[in-house]
């Protein structure tokens, strides 16, 4: 009964399906709430309105499904995390969270919130959430907050999302002492966060093209090439890729027309000149060395 309640709240909100829930809270274990049901239950606590979440219109008014476990939903950038977030090293983004945890205990003066992951404070600018206790305890709020993230660590390419956990806890005194309670997670109880990689992320939107380029690029990943040199050969092959392809469509190109090699090469290199990705670091008129990360040289073209 209780695997069936789930099933339907993966797919849509049903009310019958919430209850059922808040009925077995002994069964429910806070893992079997991923995203999906969360979302759904969430939809189902909010009173009746006009928006629409499956082709469902309109809240219940019904927040039971939520008492089985302390909810958490996180968002980066107010973009609700769905997988492993491809994040900018040392760029500022915003996490968000919103927190249903149920009925306070008498002791508990405050929730706190946090991210838990095998980094040092250096290598992840993460924040900590902390809601004092509300008037009315024992009402169902909705608690949200947001604080900075910013990566500041590498992965060698291909690496997986490493996983940090969000940690929630009851804080407050008990017989005269500090007292604290770890609180079961259900929804996001972990999300997985990874720096831009070169190889894999962000390639020419030519579909067909990035299949060959990845699988390229796959077999550069078990090659043991130097990591830095690596991200650099990937970064800038794709920025001429991509330049290239979009320069197909120029009409100074369209078949037949005459172009130089000079000329080609002139283009060639203002387009790269912009490339995001290469940050303006491509050097020309210089032997091809791999002696470092942050400039590409190039040849000069013939006359």
């Amino acid at each position: 009964m209780l695997d069936a309640a789930l099933t339907v709240l993966r797919q849509r909100p049903v009310v019958d399906a919430g209850r059922c829930l808040a009925d077995m809270p002994d069964l429910a274990r806070a893992e079997d709430f991923d995203a999906g049901v969360v979302r759904h239950l969430i939809y189902l606590a909010e009173p009746h309105t006009d928006r629409i979440v499956a082709r469902h219109r309109g809240g219940a008014g019904d927040a039971s499904g939520l008492r089985v476990a302390a909810v958490v939903l996180a968002s980066v950038d107010g973009q609700m995390i769905t997988g492993p977030q491809v994040l900018r090293t040392a760029t500022v983004y915003e996490l968000g969270l919103q927190v249903q945890a149920g009925p306070w205990p008498q002791w508990a003066d405050r929730l706190d919130a946090e991210l838990l992951s095998q980094f040092t404070a250096g290598e992840v600018e993460a924040p900590v959430y902390s809601w004092p206790r509300p008037p009315d305890p024992q009402q169902d709020t909705t608690l949200s907050g947001t604080g900075t993230l910013i990566l500041r660590f590498s992965l060698p390419a291909g690496m997986p999302a490493p996983p940090f956990r969000l940690a929630l806890r009851w804080r407050g005194t008990r017989d005269g002492k500090p007292a604290s309670q770890i609180l079961d997670v259900a929804g996001h109880r972990e999300i997985r966060l990874r720096p831009f990689d070169a190889s894999r992320d962000y390639l020419t939107s030519f579909p067909v093209f990035d299949e060959r380029l990845l699988a390229l690029y796959e077999k550069l990943h078990a090659a043991r090439y130097d990591e830095q040199h690596l991200q650099a050969f990937c970064r800038l092959f794709t920025a001429i890729c991509r330049t290239g392809l979009t320069m197909t469509w120029n009409k100074q190109y369209k078949r037949g027309a005459r172009i130089t090699e000079r000329k080609f090469h002139d283009d060639l290199y203002a387009a790269l000149q912009a490339e995001p990705e290469l940050g303006g670091r491509l050097e020309r008129g210089s032997p091809w060395p791999w002696a470092s990360s942050t400039s590409v040289t190039t040849p000069s073209p013939p006359n």
